[in-house]
């Protein structure tokens, strides 16, 4: 399980929670599914990582606080 910052078209950031066995490939999973989701909207997966730990930017943190599982 992993938890990626998502910077979205309109410059906020959303937290995206993903299931994968492999970590290092949860950046790549989760922004080839946004592109087929939504192709041209213009999100970007900026960071994933594990789901136990915290993000080191304060708006990571904060949006992450807002966002439901």
């Amino acid at each position: 399980m992993a938890k990626c910052a998502v910077r979205q078209a309109d410059g906020s950031l959303r937290i995206r929670w993903i299931e994968i066995d492999e970590l290092r490939e949860a950046q790549r999973a989760l922004q080839r599914f946004l592109d087929q989701e939504a192709p041209g909207e213009g999100r970007q997966v900026e960071r994933c990582i594990g789901a136990w730990q915290i993000f080191s930017s304060a708006q990571a943190r904060a949006a992450e606080r807002s966002t439901p599982r």
